[in-house]
């Protein structure tokens, strides 16, 4: 063998040794820091979660009487303001008399019985609204109802076209016959 062979092959021996070394020892290693910093990155991620989690929990020590007082404020609001009182619900048709009076609606409402459903937490009185007016107040009527400081529902809606007697359909008038259900104080 000559003398540019031998050079040959010892270049290629040593890269072939390279290659091994890197692949048996420098690679892994490579592997096993790029894991170890992806497992501190979460560690890291996990441990702010902990310390926001935390202070959150701090504040809500700290604030505790604050927020109970709050929700009790709050509570108090929802029975006095958003439930009808169930044994005089003057506060809610006076309201109802006077919405239709303003948008002139010819409408009528009438309490009816509530079935005693036991899966029903809650305490309802349900009403059925029935009527004559324009389209367009009948419409504005129901998004008062709607808006109104009381929680309630439509449970059943039902329009049909209306004439009035002497007057041409081009008027849009309709008649309405919906039950609504209202949340009551228990």
């Amino acid at each position: 063998m000559n003398y540019k062979s031998k050079i040959y092959l010892s270049i290629g021996i040593f890269i072939v040794i390279i290659f091994v070394m890197f692949f048996f020892s420098i690679y892994p290693l490579y592997s096993s820091i790029r894991q170890d910093s992806e497992s501190l990155l979460n560690n890291k991620k996990e441990l702010a979660s902990i310390e926001y989690l935390t202070k959150s929990f701090e504040d809500f020590e700290r604030n505790f009487l604050l927020y109970e007082e709050g929700l009790k404020e709050m509570e108090g609001l929802l029975n006095k303001e958003s439930l009808i009182d169930p044994e005089i619900p003057i506060e809610f048709i006076n309201f109802f008399k006077e919405k239709s009076q303003e948008l002139d609606l010819n409408l009528r409402i009438t309490a009816l019985s509530t079935d005693d459903v036991e899966d029903n937490h809650w305490n309802t009185l349900k009403f059925r609204v029935t009527g004559v007016g324009r389209v367009d107040h009948v419409r504005n009527f129901i998004e008062k109802l709607e808006n109104s400081k009381w929680l309630l529902s439509v449970v059943e809606f039902t329009a049909s076209s209306h004439q009035l007697d002497g007057e041409d359909v081009s008027r849009n008038y309709i008649s309405i016959n919906m039950i609504i259900e209202i949340y009551a104080q228990d």
